[in-house]
């Protein structure tokens, strides 16, 4: 008899075990689920705008887009039908900048604009309209940059620069361009057959 108690009380203990293992297991594999292990979305969301401020309270960027979904294992955010505003200190047109998608790092610290990029910014005063095409760009707000390794278009009236590689400052409006650089002068008034290029 004190065998059989002594069985079943191993048995109970055997039981509590098993089961502690199980709940320790399932809310391990809740807690990983809820993290998004294995590149899962946690929430997405349609027509929206993500605003990102720098330190002093300053409107760094905006970014609007038709869709947008959250991964948490990269904490990035995947964006399509993106339209990046730019802002500086200066007060002066943002940079507008129109991409097929884009994915922001963190809390926007870096973003990326990838296929066809265009980016505008409007004329004001002593500045002239002015315009750049390329792909696949990297900006980072932080340091007011923006990045890229591939063909790069510059157009302003009566000038238009092409390159490969680039590197922006948006906050001096600098634009280095980094290798195979040629520059075309257009008068605005001049005949198309007295266009000439400089080759730098």
């Amino acid at each position: 008899m004190f065998f059989e108690n002594r069985m079943t009380v191993f048995f109970l203990f055997l039981l509590v075990i098993v089961s502690s293992v199980e709940v320790y297991l399932l809310n391990t594999q809740g807690r990983k689920s809820a993290k998004g292990y294995g590149h899962y979305p946690d929430s997405v969301g349609y027509q929206l705008i993500l605003s990102r401020y720098d330190e002093d309270g300053f409107l760094s960027n905006q970014i609007i887009a038709q869709k947008a979904i959250h991964y948490p294992d990269t904490k990035a955010t995947v964006f399509t039908e993106a339209v990046l505003n730019i802002f500086n200190h200066q007060g002066t047109p943002p940079w507008i900048v129109h991409a097929p998608s884009a994915i922001a790092y963190g809390r926007g610290e870096r973003v990326d604009a990838l296929g066809k990029v265009h980016m505008q910014r409007e004329a004001f005063q002593g500045h002239s309209l002015m315009q750049i095409d390329t792909s696949d760009v990297s900006i980072f707000s932080d340091k007011k940059l923006l990045t890229t390794n591939a063909e790069v278009v510059g157009q302003q009236p009566g000038v238009m620069v092409r390159g490969v590689g680039a590197k922006f400052d948006y906050e001096k409006n600098i634009l280095d361009l980094l290798s195979q650089v040629q520059t075309e002068y257009i008068p605005e008034l001049a005949n198309v057959s007295d266009k000439k290029s400089v080759n730098k």
